[in-house]
């Protein structure tokens, strides 16, 4: 689903929009620190393993559960695309308020658990079921590699599962998936007016940003909205 590639595209756009050159940034997961590299700020990328190595980011290897920072380090941790790769999300957010200053926000996106999407390699389907059922049925309808990433690297989250627990560790959650999409929505329709490629659903889900944006703001709508919506973007304020 195209949700799950512009949702992180413009968080990131986003961070490049607040942050300043006296800011420190982390990108928390990061594959290859792309998203941060370009940024004026002091950068610094963590991730088990990198895919490529680019001029202006530091690098370390390392694991986001435990990571070889002093508390109150940076101003920005970017999180995009992490969190479903995670079994133990509460020791992950626990670590990613650690390294914040107090003030300091974690841009987050992920996919939802419970829209009907195909976030990596499994079946879409495959996130609707308990994991015991999973790993079992699974290996009966898919090649061992899409088993393999299912049962040791895909963790599906819902929202309230992610708010859970990062509620317990910032003091302010924004659900801001319609705000990017308003905000960023002419630099992407731009993107989308080669004839070959008409984008008709992305169009119509860019038109109607602006509005999905301000029924966020009523609880029951916003709630709703949060849940079913297949890219989730938060800025968590610690």
């Amino acid at each position: 689903m195209f949700q799950l590639y512009t949702l992180p595209t413009m968080m990131t756009q986003h961070l490049r929009d607040i942050c300043s050159k006296s800011d420190r940034v982390l990108d928390l997961g990061s594959k290859d620190g792309k998203d941060v590299d370009r940024l004026e700020a002091e950068t610094v990328a963590i991730d088990i393993d990198f895919q490529s190595s680019l001029a202006n980011t530091n690098y370390i290897l390392g694991d986001g559960r435990r990571m070889p920072f002093s508390s109150h380090t940076f101003d920005y941790v970017l999180c995009n695309q992490v969190f479903e790769h995670i079994p133990d999300i509460s020791e992950f957010v626990a670590e990613m308020a650690r390294v914040l200053k107090p003030g300091g926000k974690a841009l987050i996106t992920f996919p939802n658990r419970v829209a009907p999407i195909k976030p990596h390699m499994t079946p879409w389907w495959s996130s609707y079921l308990p994991r015991p059922i999973g790993k079992r049925l699974l290996p009966y309808l898919s090649d061992s590699n899409i088993v393999d990433y299912y049962i040791n690297h895909e963790f599906m989250l819902t929202p309230l599962k992610a708010r859970y627990f990062l509620h317990k560790y910032f003091k302010k959650i924004d659900y801001v998936s319609f705000r990017l999409l308003d905000e960023y929505s002419d630099q992407r329709l731009k993107r989308l007016d080669d004839p070959r490629d008409p984008g008709l659903i992305r169009k119509v889900t860019y038109g109607s940003a602006p509005y999905i944006a301000k029924l966020e703001n009523f609880p029951i709508l916003g709630w709703g909205i949060e849940l079913s919506y297949p890219g989730v973007s938060y800025i968590a304020t610690k």
